[in-house]
């Protein structure tokens, strides 16, 4: 069933795509910082409907009205904009965004990202050119990717080698509901294996692990019980082995059992063994202060299977000054709740302190191979 939605799919977008009717114009290379696609946090672009023949981003024609530019800093991942993605209630089209360019193959290989949150899934693929013709897909070539998305930002990726009678590639973002897309990024290192940039992540589909150092700002998910009094922040002038780092600090007039807490969850099988590892600073901390490192399972729907918390704990006594490494590592069981895990939600927090401060860095997650 899904290969035929993805079949349907790429055939909406060989009739309506930009390039459709001419040849396709690659970008004439990489931005200092490597980066291939224009615009790629959409900050260039006017709020209001994606057209169809944007010179930038493009939107297929058989549902003009599905992108929108959203001019909104407190909505958007980082910066002002956003795209919002929506499929009509009553419409069976197709919603699907994509550069409107296209890149030299030359063999190389490309890694896709994109950070996006709303309801259904969505789809990242890639579409081989030679000159202005689209090439169909071979039984070998990569298949696209479908995400299931959260009410929370996540970062998605795919990492292709394209055909090799392919002159040019593209690639689309096919939203199958409503989904708000920010901070696209397309590089390409000329060879099989990318190595990630300075802040990013690794692919959270494909079991390579994340791994983050917080250089760049990043937009975790947050929690804190209903009177925490605090904030959440991304320090940019501290940090473990450079500057930026995840930061609690708690605010004046914070009770005494106040629980704050940054999450993120990956895809996790049961039977194998996963880490945590992260570097954390406290400062100013009362004595019952708890600074935690945790696992909790999710089933398939990323809703929360009941499980007891895994944790590593650092208490009063073991807190000291500078930074600590804390790690965690889990197997998760192939029996009782556990067996249905399909992502451990990782949490890295403090609570039972009314004052102070904890910077967390340099955080990784990967699977025992």
């Amino acid at each position: 069933m899904k290969t035929k939605i993805i079949a349907k799919i790429i055939a909406s977008l060989l009739m309506c795509s930009p390039f459709a009717c001419a040849e396709p114009t690659a970008q004439a290379g990489p931005n200092a910082a490597g980066e291939l696609l224009q615009a790629p946090g959409f900050e260039e672009l006017s709020p209001g409907p994606l057209k169809v023949d944007a010179g930038v981003w493009a939107i297929n024609s058989s549902y003009p009205g599905g992108a929108v530019v959203i001019e909104d800093a407190k909505g958007a991942h980082s910066g002002k904009h956003y795209l919002a993605v929506n499929k009509a209630a009553e419409s069976k089209t197709f919603v699907s965004v994509l550069p409107a360019q296209s890149f030299p193959n030359h063999g190389n290989q490309y890694l896709f990202k994109i950070w996006a949150k709303g309801s259904g899934k969505i789809l990242l693929g890639l579409i081989n050119l030679n000159g202005k013709e689209f090439l169909p897909p071979r039984a070998e070539d990569p298949q696209p990717k479908w995400f299931a998305l959260s009410d929370d930002w996540e970062e998605f990726s795919v990492s292709m080698s394209p055909d090799g009678s392919a002159t040019h590639v593209m690639f689309f973002i096919h939203a199958t509901d409503q989904a708000d897309l920010d901070d696209a990024s397309l590089r390409s290192d000329g060879e099989v294996g990318i190595a990630p940039s300075p802040g990013a992540s690794k692919n959270e589909s494909s079991g390579d692990g994340y791994k983050s150092d917080f250089s760049k700002e990043e937009k975790w998910p947050d929690w804190k019980s209903p009177t925490a009094v605090g904030q959440f922040l991304w320090n940019k002038n501290q940090g473990h082995a450079g500057n930026g780092a995840l930061e609690i600090a708690i605010g004046s007039n914070c009770p005494d059992d106040a629980v704050f807490c940054f999450s993120k969850y990956f895809p996790a099988t049961p039977g194998k063994t996963y880490n945590a590892v992260v570097w954390v600073k406290a400062e100013g901390l009362t004595a019952d202060a708890k600074i935690s490192l945790a696992f909790q399972g999710k089933d398939a729907e990323k809703k929360f299977l009941g499980t007891p918390v895994m944790e590593t704990v650092l208490l009063d006594a073991d807190i000291v000054e500078g930074w600590q490494r804390r790690v965690l590592t889990f197997t998760v069981p192939n029996e009782g709740l556990w067996a249905k895990t399909a992502f451990l939600l990782c949490t890295i927090g403090v609570q039972k302190s009314p004052q102070g401060r904890v910077l967390f860095d340099d955080f990784e997650f990967f699977e025992n191979k």
